[in-house]
């Protein structure tokens, strides 16, 4: 925990948004294993629906119901 409070607020905000994006690759990959036939957008979709939930992935992406209708749902 000492070496984490020596760091600057800019350098823990660098760190967090590092370890953000590689979380974000891991769950398209893993969206992608599950799913090998998907096209980006659904794979974009599928973490849409896995981070926020159906009703705001469909209020706000309403192309994401046709993914579900597809199959390509999580």
């Amino acid at each position: 925990m000492e070496a984490i409070a020596r760091r600057s607020v800019a350098e823990r905000m660098a760190e967090w948004e590092a370890l953000n994006r590689e979380v974000a690759v891991m769950e398209a990959d893993a969206i992608r294993r599950r799913h090998p036939d998907s096209t980006e957008r659904e794979v974009f979709l599928a973490l849409v629906r896995q981070r926020y939930g159906d009703d705001v992935a469909f209020e706000v992406w309403p192309d994401a119901v046709a993914s579900v209708d597809e199959g390509a749902a999580l």
